[in-house]
């Protein structure tokens, strides 16, 4: 594990999170209380991997779609001086502080380490800053069952080294 890697918690704050995602019926309170319990389960998953963290949730989240906030979130990571970015959001319960390790020790000799989940997105983006591109990234499938494949579709065109973790 390096020094030069960090992870970036992407998240909406548990208030905004429930006001997207019903998880149960009894209501806002009820879902606000879990989208709580989520976001703290990945803060203890990611303090556990003694990696350094940052976390940018929706308040401190800057740009109009969805593929510019987390674009703008990871760059900010890379602007702290980091050289690499494991990105993950609250969503993956499956997610275990040893993924995360062995995310950065990849990442340590591959350019892009990708987490697919089973509706064709991704669970975990760790990216070098050498792979990094902005103006790429952004046009994106984001949030679609789409997303994986175009992962897939710009490390084949690169030719990037990369690893891909197990689906959750």
């Amino acid at each position: 594990m390096t020094s030069s890697t960090a992870i970036l918690l992407f998240t909406r704050t548990a208030s905004q999170e429930a006001e997207k995602k019903q998880f149960v019926s009894e209501g806002k309170k009820k879902n606000t209380k879990i989208s709580q319990r989520l976001i703290s389960a990945s803060l203890r998953k990611i303090k556990r991997s003694q990696l350094p963290y940052f976390v940018i949730s929706s308040d401190q989240q800057q740009g109009k779609s969805f593929g510019e906030r987390f674009t703008n979130a990871i760059e900010a990571v890379f602007l702290k001086g980091y050289d690499k970015v494991i990105a993950i959001g609250n969503d993956s319960p499956q997610l275990t502080p040893q993924l995360l390790i062995h995310a950065a020790n990849e990442l340590s000799y591959k350019k892009l380490v990708l987490g697919p989940d089973k509706r064709g997105g991704i669970y975990l983006l760790g990216i070098s800053r050498n792979a990094f591109n902005r103006n790429h990234l952004l046009n994106f499938h984001w949030n679609s069952p789409h997303l994986y494949q175009d992962f897939i579709k710009w490390r084949n065109d690169n030719n990037f080294s990369c690893t891909i973790l197990p689906r959750l």
